[in-house]
This record gives structure tokens, C-alpha cells and sequence, in this order.
């Protein structure tokens, strides 16, 4: 395949050209409570390619090998005209070629299970959490999706690359009179089938937080000192910071000028990398999909913006270095820029340090959705718990944090010691990242307002 791409590409005489081809397996099985609502495994594949001619870009995707000349030729002309046409001029930052073969390395390899056992997996956790009387329903669904891609540029750069996710994520409903109450659920990887194997006690945990929840108390709104958990943590610095970071996101709005190099947008405490080239993680991968190779990449270092991330475009725009954050949802997607794994470094503090630090304050425990407008945030929490002279006290539920993002990253006050990664991740820019994964460890944010449902 990366001979016949080749042959497409060198009939193109543009400054800058590239192919990509991409087979994809999806494996879909979803529980709506007991009933099995859906069961497929569907196989696709497409090409998409680009033309650079001066200043301009040109792409489209296309499903027929034998449409690539034709197509290569129509966006080579759409290219020459746009770039008649706006005297604006981008470029792309010159990158290394390539000629690599990327093979998947799996504890037990998702494609060799049947689907019927895939089934019987999900229906066994289901099952897991119907089995208490509170709970109401569920909804369950395991997702698997394979992809090979074959990426060739008319710089040289000729790469074979195999990416595998596998979850099983969803949402337990429990209810008591009119209350009804929910938690989410999410296990998963890119290591192979594994990391969902045993894992009855995660459901179990859940179940009996979702049925908890029936008598916990509302939140109190108010300004308070907060103590967040792993997840809330990630998702936080994933929204507030990851897509802020992103240049596309960004470029030519007024969040650039309050995104600077060299700015200080947050506490001494935070330091956050992105790093896709952690093996085993939600997000590895070795390049991305302009066949730049993955990078550690320091975005803010003791409170400073230290870094970006970027694709070929914005790092020439900017001047600045690839990154290796150019990605696409699949074949019939152009890429553009996406965290990979977005986590804050550990701090030296334990968990019992920070929670005996707080006399009076919330601790937030597991993300339940949020969103960045600007430099505002408003995120959803799972459940929580008052804290009282450093003990945990009575549940809470209904909770949101809300607030301006650069207020927020500098009141934070205290790092812990235990970082964790998400299993499973989507995020939506237009485009869904399934591999978009998020870790941080406990930390403490003074002065966050806090608001019920």
C-alpha cells in the first residue's frame, strides 16, 4: 500500500503533498439496562490526502484507489486558486522524513476474541450492578476500534502504523422516590483486552456509589476550598489548559494574546506535560498523522507557559517546534491538533497531607462533563464529601465548579503525590479523540465557586 501511495503522490508537482490510508475495524455492543440494544462490527477504510502550494492548503478524502490521481489534481488546482486569491500566506514547518513499519504490542489481542464473548463480558458487569433493587437501569457499552494506517509524503516520509483502543464505558441510574442519582463508569486501554478483564470490583464500587448517593446532601453553593481527586483534577487541566494550548483552538482569537510563552497563568505548584510517548497509555502513539514523531512536550513548567502544541502549520506560523499533536478522528477527517496524554506532574505532598490541611472545605470526586468558554469554566462532579478539620465527612451531591480559569490555575495551592491516568477518553473538537487521555494527581484550589444542579 505505501508503494501505491507513492505512485499517486509522484505524479503531483506541489510544494508540499501527502496521502493517508487507513483500514478500520469498530466493534460496538451496548446494554440498555437488561435489554442488549445493539451489537456490530463494522469494517471501513478510505484515503485522505493534502496539497501545500504556496500559502494554501487543499485536502479531501476519497474512498477508491484508482480516484487518487484525479483527486490529487483537483485539490493541486484548488490550492493554485486560493493561493491566487488570499494574500495572507501560511507554511509548514520542515520535518523530518520517515520510513518506519509501527506494529501493535498486545497482552491478549481484542481481535482474536469473538463477539460473543465481548458480549457475555459486558452482560456480566451489567448484570454486576442490576443486581441491587435501587438500581433503576444502565447503560453499558463496549467499544472497540482497530485502525492501520499508511501515511506516505512526497518529502520522503513512508510510515505503517497499527492503533488499537478497547473500553467498556457507560452510566448506572439509581433511584428512590423521585431522587434519581448517576455515576459514570469507565475502564479500558490501548494495550489489548486485558485491562478489562477482572474487573468486577470497579462495578461494584460504582453501584454502591450510585446507591450512596440517594442520601447524600446537596452541595451548599458558596465559594470554598476544594480538595479534587484524580479525575476531576485531569478533566480540569484537560479543559482549562489542554485546549487552551492547542494553537488551532486559539490561533487569531483573543485567548492568544492571554496565552503567551513565557506567561505566568498558574500557581507555582502546576507543572503540566503532554506526552504521547508513554507506552502502555490511553494515548500513545509514535507519530502523529503529518508523520511527526510524538514528543514529550512541557506546557506549563512552575505556573509559566512554557510550550504549545501544534501541527506543521502553526509550529511554521508560530515559530516554534513540532510537537507531534496533529491527529484525525479517521480516514475521512483532515488532522488537526489534539492533546494526547495532558497530566500534571506529581507533587511530594500524600493524601492524608493535603486533606489534613483543610479545616473547612469539599472533596470533589469524578468528572461529570464540562466545558471552557473563553477563560470561563463550568465543570460537573460526580459526588463529594465535606471536610471538616481534616476528616472526611457526609456525602454530597449535585456539585459544579465554575469559575475563570487563570484565577483558578492560581489558586491552586497543593499537588499530591499519587498521579493517575484516565482508562478511557472522548473528547469532541469537531472531531472525536477517543485517545484523548488526562492524569493528575489529588490537588487543593482555594476559593472555587461552587453551585448545585
Amino acid at each position: 500500500m505505501l508503494e501505491k501511495l507513492s505512485q499517486i503522490l509522484s505524479k503531483t508537482d506541489n510544494q508540499f503533498a501527502d496521502i493517508r490510508y487507513e483500514d478500520m475495524h469498530k466493534v460496538d455492543i451496548t446494554y440498555n439496562g437488561r435489554l442488549l440494544s445493539g451489537i456490530s462490527s463494522n469494517f471501513s477504510n478510505g484515503f485522505f490526502a493534502r496539497v501545500f502550494h504556496n500559502g494554501s492548503m487543499a485536502s479531501g478524502a476519497f474512498s477508491r484507489f484508482r480516484d487518487g490521481d484525479y483527486m490529487l489534481k483537483k485539490m493541486s488546482n484548488s490550492a493554485r486558486l486560493i493561493s491566487g486569491i488570499f494574500r495572507k500566506k501560511a507554511g509548514l514547518k520542515k520535518a523530518v522524513p520517515v520510513q518506519d513499519v509501527v506494529r501493535l504490542s498486545l497482552d491478549i489481542n481484542p481481535r482474536k476474541i469473538s463477539l460473543k464473548e465481548k458480549q457475555d463480558l459486558l452482560k456480566y458487569y451489567n448484570d454486576i450492578i442490576l443486581g441491587h433493587h435501587q438500581i433503576q437501569t444502565t447503560r453499558l457499552t463496549y467499544s472497540e476500534i482497530y485502525r492501520k494506517k499508511y501515511y506516505v509524503t512526497n518529502e520522503g516520509t513512508s510510515i505503517e502504523q497499527e492503533i488499537i483502543t478497547t473500553s467498556i464505558t457507560g452510566g448506572i441510574w439509581a433511584k428512590k422516590g423521585d431522587l434519581i442519582q448517576n455515576i459514570r463508569v469507565a475502564i479500558g486501554g490501548s494495550t489489548g483486552f486485558e485491562p478489562l478483564l477482572d474487573r468486577d470490583q470497579v462495578f461494584k464500587d460504582k453501584t454502591m456509589l450510585c446507591i450512596r448517593l440517594l442520601d447524600a446532601d446537596p452541595v451548599k453553593a458558596g465559594n470554598h476550598k476544594v480538595l479534587l481527586d484524580n479525575q476531576i483534577s485531569g478533566v480540569f487541566i484537560h479543559e482549562a489548559v489542554g485546549h487552551l494550548s492547542e494553537t488551532d483552538f486559539i490561533e487569531n482569537t483573543p485567548m492568544q494574546k492571554k496565552m503567551t510563552l513565557n506567561k505566568k497563568i498558574g500557581s507555582d505548584a502546576l507543572n503540566i506535560i503532554d506526552d504521547a510517548t508513554i507506552k502502555n497509555s490511553l494515548s500513545y502513539y509514535k507519530y502523529d498523522d503529518e508523520g511527526v514523531r510524538s514528543a514529550r512536550n512541557q506546557i506549563m513548567k512552575n505556573g509559566l507557559l512554557v510550550g504549545r502544541l501544534h501541527s506543521r502549520q502553526t509550529a511554521h506560523n508560530y515559530g516554534e517546534t513540532l510537537t507531534g499533536n496533529c491527529v484525525a478522528e479517521d480516514f475521512s477527517h483532515p488532522p488537526i491538533i489534539r492533546m494526547s496524554n495532558i497530566y500534571v506532574e506529581p507533587g511530594k505532598h500524600t493524601f492524608n497531607e493535603l486533606l489534613n490541611s483543610i479545616d473547612n472545605g469539599i472533596y470533589i470526586c469524578g468528572g461529570k462533563g464540562g466545558q471552557t468558554l473563553g477563560d470561563l469554566f463550568s465543570f460537573g462532579a460526580q459526588y463529594g464529601y465535606e471536610i471538616k478539620n481534616g476528616n472526611i465527612g457526609k456525602m454530597l451531591r449535585d456539585i459544579n465548579m465554575s469559575g475563570n480559569v487563570f484565577h483558578t490555575l492560581k489558586n491552586v495551592k497543593m499537588i499530591g503525590n499519587d498521579l493517575k491516568f484516565s482508562e478511557a477518553g472522548a473528547c469532541n473538537k469537531g472531531q472525536i479523540n477517543i485517545k484523548s487521555c488526562y492524569g493528575a494527581p489529588h490537588m487543593i484550589i482555594d476559593n472555587v465557586t461552587i453551585g448545585g444542579d
